[in-house]
């Protein structure tokens, strides 16, 4: 079942952001959650102490990225699994959208590889 949550999240993230590239106008809702992107951007550098703490800390690159919609907050603690009556994976669905953004490629990419490994522990 591991391998086959992480086939499926893998193409759900693929898919995702393939739509956000083929879907630019809808997208441009997105390209105001500035908030969003300080915060992640904080958080994916190691600068949240600093950040929060009202320091001179400006993630100007990441707040003004255009490249892809993500997520933004792609964890196993934000997906929930369906079992059939057999318990046999039936559906996976991805919940907590509030730092939804239009970010930098990888900042909103789990791999594959991760996601087999964490799911057959």
């Amino acid at each position: 079942m591991a391998i086959q949550i992480g086939k499926g999240l893998g193409e759900f993230l693929g898919s995702v952001h393939a739509w956000g590239t083929e879907h630019r106008a809808e997208c441009e809702i997105f390209q105001g959650h500035t908030e969003a992107k300080a915060i992640a951007g904080a958080y994916y550098y190691g600068q949240l102490v600093p950040f929060f703490s009202g320091s001179s800390w400006e993630p100007k690159a990441l707040v003004s990225a255009n490249d892809h919609f993500v997520q933004g907050d792609f964890w196993p603690g934000n997906m929930l699994l369906s079992l059939d009556d057999q318990g046999r994976l039936k559906n996976i669905m991805v919940v907590d959208w509030e730092m939804a953004r239009i970010a930098l490629p990888g900042m909103g990419k789990t791999s594959k590889a991760v996601l087999e490994n964490f799911f057959s522990l």
